[in-house]
């Protein structure tokens, strides 16, 4: 799966918090960057230029937990029409507003074939809840035994923005918890009383 960061390098507000909550992410999580998966993160800004790009990805890279590989988060930039047209195709919108642009705070999670699986919106993403968008974007290809069970319990509510109880899921994992005990209970009295 793919992390995709839409950000300029130049912003001077929440571009950067949305660097670093990215970055955050990536140094709490046990997921591996370059194994598991990448980020990708890209300039909407025209103007923004392979140095600025290069200066930022050594800023954040150096600040990358040694367990991770560093080399997993990519920085782009490019020309207006292919930042327009990437970013027309991850659905994320930005207004110019004189050298600055008005934007949202957002991720894309992608899944190996490019299809948009989540977007979180904000500065921070709780380890949780993007590891898990990413398991699931993997479709099984990543992630513990503990991940897989967790999302058949759990659900992504767009409303809130994080994973929540899927309660008839639950309620069949409790139900085959209960089935399973009652059933070893009565063998084992059914053996108890054939003795």
């Amino acid at each position: 799966p793919v992390i995709i960061v839409p950000a300029y390098y130049t912003c001077p507000r929440l571009c950067g918090l949305v660097l670093n909550g990215v970055l955050t992410f990536l140094n709490n999580t046990e997921l591996k960057l370059q194994d598991d998966f990448i980020v990708i993160a890209v300039s909407f800004d025209p103007a923004d230029t392979v140095e600025s790009a290069k200066s930022h990805a050594q800023a954040l890279r150096s600040a990358i937990s040694e367990k991770q590989n560093s080399a997993g988060w990519q920085f782009f930039v490019g020309t207006h029409d292919s930042s327009e047209s990437l970013m027309r195709q991850i659905g994320y919108q930005y207004f110019a507003e004189g050298k600055d642009f008005s934007h949202s705070a957002a991720i894309a999670i992608l899944t190996p074939e490019g299809v948009i699986s989540q977007y979180f919106f904000g500065i921070e993403f709780p380890e949780r809840d993007v590891r898990l968008a990413l398991v699931e974007a993997s479709r099984g290809g990543i992630g513990s035994i503990l991940d897989h069970i967790m999302l058949y319990c759990f659900r992504f509510d767009p409303t809130k923005g994080k994973y929540t109880w899927a309660v008839f899921a639950l309620l069949k994992v409790l139900g085959i918890v209960v089935l399973l005990s009652l059933s070893s209970l009565l063998f084992f009295l059914w053996r108890r009383y054939r003795q």
